[in-house]
């Protein structure tokens, strides 16, 4: 894969309900903010980086904006599905999607693109096996808006979805 072949959308804009924190990606891991450590892994593999925001977290905007190459623009945010749809129908295809509360090992970032990219679905999503089952991460590529979708196993120790303070403890452990 090289340098400007999909464009990357990190969606921050959720309630953060579960966390108690809307800006829950703001919450350092390896040293630095979430959503930093996000924007860095995904700047040499994107050709753009949209940070998708709403009323409750467009405060972040000014800093994302001045210390890293991203667009930030504000949705609605009523609803995480109605946002995406909004944000798919105006960009080029392919688009990889991540939710800005991940975090994950660069080579499960990397595999994961490169996988994404041969496939021939609509839409790939990325999963995890949680407590025996498998689950769903924020994280996907957009070939087409709807359609034909597939899910993909990814290392589920390097990769983790940050809703509650134990997923953080976790997330940290990527580090080390």
């Amino acid at each position: 894969m090289m340098k400007g072949e999909i464009t990357c959308v990190i969606m921050a804009g959720g309630e953060g309900r579960r966390l108690g924190n809307p800006l829950k990606f703001m919450l350092e891991v390896c040293g630095e903010p979430i959503i930093t450590r996000l924007i860095n892994q995904l700047s040499n593999k994107c050709k753009h980086i949209i940070v998708v925001l709403t009323h409750r977290t467009l405060k972040t905007s000014p800093k994302l904006q001045s210390n890293y190459m991203v667009n930030c623009i504000e949705l609605p945010g009523r609803d995480y599905v109605e946002d995406l749809s909004i944000v798919l129908k105006a960009l080029p295809k392919p688009a990889l999607v991540v939710a800005a509360d991940i975090v994950m090992k660069d080579e499960v970032l990397t595999k994961f693109i490169n996988d994404a990219l041969k496939l021939t679905t609509n839409v790939v999503s990325a999963q995890v096996i949680s407590e025996g089952r498998p689950t769903l991460v924020g994280l996907s590529m957009f070939h087409e808006e709807g359609g034909r979708w597939v899910n993909v196993l990814v290392s589920s120790g390097g990769i983790i979805d940050v809703d509650t303070y134990n997923d953080l403890e976790r997330a940290r452990s990527i580090c080390r």
